[in-house]
């Protein structure tokens, strides 16, 4: 499926084909079970890179504040990582719950950061 995937991506690299219609183009009737290879065939690069940004963005500055020693940022980031492991197996764009704690993690980033910015001591 994941080979699958990349082939329709190759064939359509900038837009793809379109949200949940992997499972149309496909061989095999339903989504690719990796949800990196399903947004690059159905969104191509362009929805892959919009869909990704607040993972990088959520990545890159939480594990600076691990890496700075700020404890409080260990469990956010904890949770950002599982999610991006746990996406190599399953499609989850659409599932409620993995968007809800992507915001959780990104609030308390932004707590933190104001926090820091106003001398308080940090949760």
């Amino acid at each position: 499926m994941i080979k699958a995937a990349i082939d329709s991506f190759k064939h359509r690299p900038l837009f793809g084909y379109g949200i949940g219609n992997f499972s149309v183009i496909s061989e095999f009737d339903m989504y690719a079970h990796n949800n990196y290879v399903e947004l690059l065939a159905d969104l191509g690069s362009v929805g892959f890179l919009i869909y990704y940004a607040m993972y990088f963005y959520l990545f890159f500055k939480l594990s600076k504040g691990v890496f700075l020693k700020e404890n409080d940022l260990v469990f956010p980031f904890i949770i950002v990582v599982l999610i991006m492991i746990s996406e190599t197996g399953l499609v989850s764009y659409n599932v409620g719950y993995i968007q809800i704690l992507l915001v959780l993690s990104y609030s308390w980033l932004k707590i933190h950061n104001k926090l820091k910015i106003d001398g308080e001591k940090v949760l």
